[in-house]
């Protein structure tokens, strides 16, 4: 009896580790992780602080975090607080950023994504919404050396970085 009984046991066991060994991997999903490919964050996770960091960006943008509950060590991440800004059109969210001489840059998310900002031709972002006819966007690193690699891992060609404010940097194909 006890013969069978081990036998049965070791049967069951060796039938669970089966299943568990022929159970695929989940996905990576990068509503888990913003460094997940597809995710906000893909390419650009080079070590743990930022892999933990694309784990609470991940929920930010889900809005499971609230920016003031987001933890401290990893909020370089996120970009900064959107203010209104008067535009031609009406009002916007956006925060502007003094451009060159006379120009500037409204921001109008994502974070580092292309083409996510509105130009101006005056320095506070009124008048009328001017084009600009190459591909640019404003990024979100640590330093100058971080944006251009995150720029030119975005725009596939080399740029020129301009740092707009502290931690932000603006991205054009040179």
């Amino acid at each position: 009896m006890t013969n069978r009984l081990l036998i049965l046991v070791v049967a069951i066991a060796a039938l669970a580790a089966l299943a568990i060994a022929e159970t695929p991997a989940p996905t990576p999903d990068p509503k888990d992780n913003a460094c997940y490919p597809g995710g906000s964050m893909d390419g650009r996770c080079e070590d743990d602080n930022h892999w933990n960091a694309g784990w609470y960006y991940a929920r930010w943008e889900q809005g499971k975090i609230k920016r003031e509950d987001f933890p401290v060590m990893y909020i370089w991440v996120l970009p900064p607080l959107l203010e209104p800004a008067e535009q031609a059109q009406g009002s916007s969210s956006g925060i502007c950023y003094p451009f060159e001489l006379f120009d500037s840059l409204l921001y109008t998310g994502p974070a580092n994504t292309l083409g996510n900002f509105i130009y101006y031709a005056e320095p506070d972002c009124t008048g009328e919404p001017e084009p600009f006819d190459e591909d640019a966007l404003i990024v979100f690193a640590e330093d100058e050396d971080e944006a251009e690699e995150i720029c030119e891992d975005i725009l596939d060609d080399w740029v020129f970085v301009d740092e707009l404010a502290e931690g932000v940097y603006f991205c054009v194909i040179d």
